[in-house]
C-alpha cells in the first residue's frame, strides 16, 4: 500500500511540473538533431577531425561558463526568463552555423549553444530538486533522464529528412527550440522560490565524494565523446546516413531506459554499490562491443551504463 501511494506521489510530482518537461524534451529533442548534424556537416565540409572534435567540445565549454553565471541569473529573475531567454538565444545561434561556415566561428556558436542548454539543464534539474523527497529523487531523476534522452533518441531521426548540406535540419532546429517556450511561458504552474546554493568548493566534494566525483566526470567524458564523434566516425566508415542515426539512437535509447532500472535500484540499496555495479556492467559491454558483430545491443547497453553512472552519482552527490 505505502509503495502504491509512493508511486501516485511520484506521478503528481513530476504532473506538477508537466510544462517543463514537455519543454525539455523538444529542447533535448533539437539537441540530439544538432549535435549529430553538425558532425556530418563538419566533416561534409572537409573540416579536418581534430577541428571537428575541437568544435564539438567547445559545447561543453560553454557549459562551465553556464555553471557559473546561471545560477545568478536565476536569483535576479527567475526560473521561468532565465528558462525562455536562454531558449531564445539557442533558438538564434544554430542558424548561424549555416550563415557562416568557417570552423573557427563555430567554436564561438558551440560555446554559446552549450552555455544555453547547460542552463536549461541546471533550472530543471533545481526545479525538480526542489519538488523531491529524498527517497523520491531517484525515481524522479531517473524519470526527468529518460524524458531527455526519448526527446534526443527521437531527434536522431530527423536527420533523414533533408540533406546535412543545406540549411533546413538548422531551421528545423530554431523552430523546436522556439516552440519548447511555449509550454514554460504559458504555464499556471508555479516557479519554486530560488534558493542560494551553499558554496562548497570542488576540491571539497572530491575529497569527500570521490566516488560519485569520478562517476559523474567519467559519464561526461563517455557522452561527450561518443555524441560529439560517433556520427563523424560513422561517417567516415560510409555509413548510410539511416544507419547513422540508429547508431545514435541506440545510444541515446540506452541512456533513457536503463537509468529508470538502475535509479530505482538506487532507491533500494546503498547508491555505492549501484555505481559500483554500473562500472563493471559498463567495462564488460565496453570489451564486448569490439568482439562482436552485434554492436548495437551493446551500445545500446553502453548507453544505458553510461547515463546510469550520471543520474546515480549526481543522484548521491544531492
Amino acid at each position: 500500500m505505502s509503495k502504491l501511494k509512493s508511486k501516485k506521489t511520484i506521478g503528481r510530482r513530476l504532473f506538477a511540473v508537466w510544462p517543463l518537461l514537455l519543454g525539455i524534451s523538444l529542447l533535448t529533442a533539437s539537441n540530439g538533431l544538432q549535435g549529430t548534424l553538425l558532425g556530418l556537416r563538419a566533416n561534409a565540409e572537409g573540416f579536418p577531425v581534430n577541428m571537428i572534435g575541437l568544435i564539438m567540445a567547445s559545447y561543453y565549454g560553454g557549459y562551465l561558463f553556464a555553471c557559473r553565471y546561471v545560477p545568478n541569473l536565476i536569483a535576479s529573475v527567475g526560473h521561468i526568463r532565465v528558462f525562455a531567454a536562454l531558449a531564445s538565444i539557442a533558438s538564434t545561434s544554430v542558424l548561424l552555423y549555416d550563415v557562416f561556415t568557417d570552423p573557427i566561428l563555430w567554436i564561438p556558436f558551440r560555446v554559446i549553444t552549450g552555455f544555453c542548454f547547460c542552463g536549461l539543464f541546471i533550472i530543471t534539474e533545481s526545479w525538480l530538486n526542489q519538488i523531491s523527497s529524498k527517497k523520491q529523487r531517484g525515481a524522479i531523476f531517473s524519470a526527468y533522464i529518460a524524458i531527455v534522452n526519448i526527446g534526443m533518441f527521437l531527434g536522431q531521426f530527423l536527420i533523414n529528412l533533408a540533406p546535412v548540406t543545406n540549411a533546413h535540419l538548422f531551421i528545423l532546429v530554431s523552430v523546436m527550440i522556439s516552440f519548447a517556450l511555449a509550454p514554460i511561458t504559458l504555464t499556471n504552474k508555479p516557479a519554486p522560490r530560488y534558493n542560494k546554493p551553499e558554496v562548497i568548493s570542488f576540491m571539497t566534494m572530491l575529497m569527500k565524494y570521490p566516488l560519485p566525483m569520478a562517476g559523474v566526470f567519467v559519464s561526461g567524458i563517455c557522452t561527450s565523446t561518443f555524441i560529439g564523434l560517433g556520427p563523424v566516425y560513422a561517417d567516415i566508415i560510409n555509413l548510410p546516413k539511416s544507419d547513422i542515426s540508429i547508431l545514435m539512437a541506440m545510444f541515446i535509447l540506452g541512456n533513457a531506459l536503463l537509468p529508470l532500472l538502475m535509479g530505482a535500484l538506487s532507491d533500494r540499496i546503498d547508491r555505492i554499490h549501484v555505481i559500483h555495479l554500473i562500472a563493471v556492467i559498463g567495462i564488460i559491454n565496453s570489451a564486448l562491443i569490439i568482439y562482436s558483430t552485434h554492436y548495437y545491443l551493446f551500445i545500446f547497453i553502453l548507453g544505458g551504463m553510461v547515463a546510469s553512472l550520471y543520474s546515480v552519482s549526481i543522484t548521491y552527490l544531492h
